[in-house]
């Protein structure tokens, strides 16, 4: 374990191309560091409002992070690193979207959403053309693109799917199954990943109580005890 950031008001932790590099939020702002935490970070935009990173285009162009406020609820916006442009907004005033992935060739982008009225998965073009296919059948989140095959997953609670789906015109679900079903912890954020072979879900497996405490000793007068066990020298 290598610890790459010295500030610990950070997370949303993602991986740049080529994963040497991690990209990170601060607040309201988003840095990017070697791997192995031996440079000084760099600073890649701040927003005026909480933000965090979802990840990269695989071209290493654009970073898809999102912003979250009281206003304007939470938002999937686009940062282009070679143009000085203002970021672009993915649905501006359309409900919440978030938990965003870039697909491996980059051309779509699957999200979060819950401009139906629940929460649902989504996937439009990229960069947006106005395009938008529902994915989820009967709600969702959380989803992630395989990185070998034509293949997306996303959970609904303690339910993970598997979508099949085709590009050959545009985007089109061929076929949807669920996967299997496990007592697995739902976090902020991602709260699963998978392998770069795509063989292997990476899940939370929650703490037994058995494993948990549950008293709170007080011990009195300790300092005597103390004085006991390890006498001063005369």
């Amino acid at each position: 374990m290598t610890r790459v950031t010295s500030d610990g008001n950070t997370n949303y932790a993602a991986w740049g191309p080529g994963r040497q590099q991690v990209t990170y939020n601060n607040f309201d702002a988003i840095y990017r560091i070697n791997s192995t935490g031996t440079d000084e970070p760099v600073h890649i935009l701040r927003s005026g409002v909480n933000t965090g990173p979802y990840g990269w285009s695989p071209d290493g162009n654009v970073l898809m992070y999102e912003t979250s406020d009281s206003v304007s609820g939470t938002d999937i916006k686009f940062h282009i690193t070679n143009e000085k442009k203002e970021d672009y907004v993915l649905m501006p005033d359309k409900g919440n979207q978030m938990l965003a992935s870039f697909s491996p060739d980059g051309k779509y982008i699957a999200y979060t959403s819950d401009v139906s009225g629940q929460s649902g998965v989504y996937v439009q073009p990229f960069p947006p053309d106005g395009k938008r296919w529902v994915i989820s059948s009967d709600g969702g989140e959380e989803p992630k693109w395989s990185p070998n095959d034509k293949i997306l997953y996303y959970r609904n609670n303690q339910d993970w799917f598997q979508i099949i789906f085709s590009t050959e015109n545009e985007f089109s679900v061929i076929d949807r199954k669920k996967l299997f079903t496990g007592p697995y912890l739902n976090v902020p954020g991602y709260s699963y990943d998978i392998t770069p072979d795509g063989q292997y879900f990476v899940l939370l497996k929650p703490v037994s109580s058995a494993q948990t405490s549950t008293k709170l000793k007080i011990i009195k007068n300790w300092l005597e005890e103390i004085k006991v066990l390890a006498p001063p020298k005369i």
